[in-house]
């Protein structure tokens, strides 16, 4: 007759161990996925907001007027600039994050097919109107429960994360 301890498998103890290291890397893993997510809505705020600033630049060392366009498409936020006020969304432009976020410009969402245009004059460095499509106070990215704001201030073309 064969003793209990010569017989192969796990026991009980090491079953319990194996399962609580699972459920640890399964909660760091969900964990950080967290921080990927608030990651990628920064960035397309930073993209922003960068944009703005290249924008300014751009339009300060130009005799021509610049404009920038924010679009998407295809699943990614993309922007674009150009000496014509009319987006052309079939020109290269630099892709700035995915469209599982949310771009909301005075809480009207840029969606699909939506396009934005922004120009600032010279002589004073402040947002001008595009076709008569006046420039957002806010430009609001938001994913899941992550929310960044671009505040525009209009009148100055001073523009900042808040």
């Amino acid at each position: 007759m064969k003793k209990q301890k010569d017989k192969e498998g796990f026991s009980l103890v090491e079953l319990i161990i194996v399962i609580a290291v699972m459920g640890i890397l399964v909660g760091a893993a969900a964990y950080s996925f967290g921080y990927m997510k608030l990651a990628d809505a920064k960035g397309l705020a930073n993209g922003i907001n960068s944009g703005l600033s290249e924008l300014k630049s751009e339009s300060m060392a130009k005799n021509k007027p610049v404009y920038m366009h924010l679009y998407e498409q295809d699943g990614s936020y993309i922007l674009y600039y150009s000496e014509d006020s009319s987006c052309d969304t079939s020109k290269e432009g630099k892709n700035l994050g995915s469209s599982t976020m949310s771009v909301k410009m005075d809480g009207t969402e840029l969606g699909s097919g939506g396009t934005k245009s922004f120009h600032i004059r010279k002589k004073d460095g402040a947002f001008e109107a595009v076709d008569g499509d006046e420039p957002p106070s806010e430009i609001e990215v938001s994913s899941d429960s992550y929310t960044y704001k671009i505040v525009l201030v209009k009148e100055t073309g001073r523009h900042y994360i808040d």
